[in-house]
């Protein structure tokens, strides 16, 4: 039908470009100030926000980021994402920052309760 042509989300033949991401349906793009995946419509959440919602079932709590162990920003399997206060992510990047910041941040994963910081729990 043709109502059914505009409406992507009954489409089975919605493609990516390289470099591009599927995940849950929606088309995410690799931004070029930021070099994050981000939600080519709507609201442009980033990919690695989305998927950590996803598995845990609630939004980012308020005051908290979603943080890259790794540091790699195109790799966001859930096991490479972790919730962190703005202030850890402060700790982990520039106060402390290099190898032992990331050290820090595998370090803060052990103390996740439902993958929350303790003080948001």
């Amino acid at each position: 039908m043709i109502g059914d042509m505009f409406n992507n989300n009954k489409r089975k033949d919605v493609r990516t470009r390289e470099g591009q991401h599927m995940y849950n349906g929606k088309k995410y793009a690799k931004e070029k100030g930021t070099g994050y995946y981000v939600c080519t419509s709507g609201n442009r959440k980033r990919l690695h926000i989305a998927i950590w919602e996803h598995e845990h079932g609630m939004e980012v709590p308020e005051g908290c980021v979603i943080h890259h162990l790794d540091w790699n920003k195109n790799n966001n399997t859930v096991e490479n994402l972790v919730c962190l206060t703005i202030w850890e992510h402060e700790c982990v990047h520039n106060i402390i920052g290099g190898e032992k910041g990331k050290a820090l941040g595998y370090e803060l994963l052990k103390n996740r309760v439902d993958g929350l910081p303790p003080d948001v729990v």
